[in-house]
């Protein structure tokens, strides 16, 4: 009777142990899941509140969940400021083109990139082909010939080269150089600041309040070459950069020697007393040899400004071209030839 009394107390304890460990876990269990929705909650609260904070135009009637589509509302303001980007660009494009072709250079050339604050033109005349030159730039007058014929019948050069005298006509029309129209087109040059000009008097011809005005008021214009380090050479490839940029602006770095003075020749019987007394070859070498030391000493470094006329590697001189006066620089006494910087046109105020 004992053993049966305690067995059924073992059975309630039991019994009771499982029921309050039940409910223990029920109990849990709900303390669990409360607080995962408290969380959720809040989480949920917080990422809408900070969606409010960074687009406070945009406002919905329903703010217990942020809608997906709010993001696209801020794509499409973008896509309107794209769109009107590329309207200015379809207006400009066309027009920067025709300034750059009124000034010799053609499409192939031409590449234009848009920026926040500019335009960046850039010509590179190795980009077409076909492209052959034209005639230099350069304003030549008719009263210049006179100073171009002094200037390439230099008396610095002896060589045999530059005895003969050239007519000036014939040579005009070698090196390309015509008298100046400035009505009509520059169909043949190309001048980088001029191309930069042109393309804002372009944007601004109609006025202020049309949209290729606003183009010049919200961008600089800057009109340029390809990237390199602006010496102008014969590069790996063997490409002539001299043919190349015929008739850009280029800066000359290079060594000037002072005049000699023309010596007057002595004739008849006098000559040949002179030519006898200087017959010693061994004193007319020392004697040049003096001479070219005392030039080495007193020739000094110049830096002149113009147009590439060319190379003439068979006469081993570059020609220039300042103001309508072709000056001819020795080769070896040429330390750089280069490419100015950037042309810059401010856009219009």
């Amino acid at each position: 009777m004992k053993m049966m009394m305690s067995n059924a107390r073992d059975a309630t304890t039991s019994s009771w142990l499982a029921t309050t460990l039940s409910l223990m876990i029920v109990v849990a269990s709900m303390m669990m899941f409360s607080t995962t929705v408290v969380v959720s909650a809040f989480s949920s609260c917080s990422r809408h509140n900070n969606h409010q904070a960074r687009l406070p135009l945009l406002t919905t009637n329903h703010p217990s969940t942020p809608h997906p589509r709010t993001l696209y509302a801020t794509i499409d303001d973008d896509d309107g400021d794209s769109n009107n980007s590329n309207e200015l660009q379809a207006l400009g494009n066309p027009l920067i083109l025709s300034a750059a072709r009124y000034h010799g250079a053609t499409d192939k050339m031409i590449s234009i990139d848009w920026k926040a604050d500019r335009i960046i033109v850039t010509v590179d005349v190795s980009a077409d082909e076909e492209y052959e030159g034209g005639s230099v730039v350069g304003e030549l007058e008719e009263y210049d010939e006179e100073d171009f014929e002094d200037e390439y019948d230099d008396e610095d050069y002896e060589d045999e080269d530059f005895e003969e005298e050239e007519d000036f006509e014939a040579l005009q029309d070698q090196l390309g150089l015509q008298p100046s129209e400035p009505d009509s087109p520059q169909s043949t040059k190309i001048d980088l600041t001029l191309i930069a000009r042109t393309i804002n008097e372009y944007l601004s011809a109609d006025g202020e309040n049309t949209p290729q005005f606003k183009i010049a008021q919200l961008h600089e214009i800057e009109v340029t070459t390809p990237e390199f380090d602006n010496v102008l050479r014969v590069d790996s490839n063997g490409v002539n950069m001299f043919e190349v940029y015929k008739g850009f602006d280029v800066i000359v770095d290079y060594w000037e020697v002072p005049k000699k003075k023309k010596s007057k020749k002595k004739s008849g019987k006098a000559a040949k007393e002179v030519g006898a007394t200087t017959d010693d070859t061994a004193s007319r070498q020392q004697q040049q040899q003096e001479e070219e030391e005392e030039e080495e000493l007193k020739k000094t470094q110049k830096i002149i400004e113009g147009k590439l006329v060319g190379r003439d590697e068979e006469k081993d001189v570059t020609l220039i071209n300042v103001k309508g006066r072709i000056i001819k620089i020795k080769n070896d006494m040429i330390e750089s030839v280069t490419l100015p910087k950037a042309k810059r046109e401010k856009g219009a105020k």
